[in-house]
Formats: structure tokens, sequence, C-alpha cells
């Protein structure tokens, strides 16, 4: 098989692989690993607002969890702290 056979093979362009994949129904627009969640339910967690911040304070004093909140809202380090410093006084009370 000298050069000239190599020479002879089609060329695969897109328009080709297009049309060999929709031949094996082979669906290349998403990747599966980026789609898959494998059975778990994404939870989008909002940021807290200073209102809500005020309510969950309330909530911690009266005998709340954090970890309700924290379940909720995306906390910052400082207020995840704030409401748990919160927390044990309440619970020392």
């Amino acid at each position: 098989m000298g050069f000239s056979a190599w020479t002879q093979w089609p060329e695969f362009n897109i328009s080709t692989t297009s049309e060999l994949g929709n031949l094996f129904l082979i669906d290349d627009t998403q990747d599966a690993d980026a789609t898959n969640g494998h059975g778990k339910k994404q939870e989008v967690k909002i940021a807290i607002s200073a209102q809500q911040l005020q309510k969950a304070k309330e909530y911690v004093k009266s005998g709340g969890k954090v970890e309700a909140i924290k379940a909720k809202y995306n906390l910052t380090k400082e207020v995840e702290q704030e409401l748990a410093t919160l927390w044990k006084t309440k619970k020392k009370h």
C-alpha cells in the first residue's frame, strides 16, 4: 500500500462527522457529565439580606438553630460566627 492509496481515502470534515453523528444518534451538543446531577438536586442558596439577617438573629435568640439558617442562606464566615455566638449566649441562659 503506497502513498497514493492513502490519498484516495475520503476526508472527514465537519459535515461528514455531523452526518455520522446523526446516523448513530449521537448528540454532542451537551456533555452528559456536565448536565448529569447523578440523582442529586442542585440547591441554590441566596445571600442573606440585612432584613433577613435581623430576622435570623431574632430566630437564633429565641432558640432556633444556626444550621437551619445555613441550609437556606449563603452566609459569610463573619455572619456565621455572629449567629453562632448568639446561639451560644442563648444556650447558656
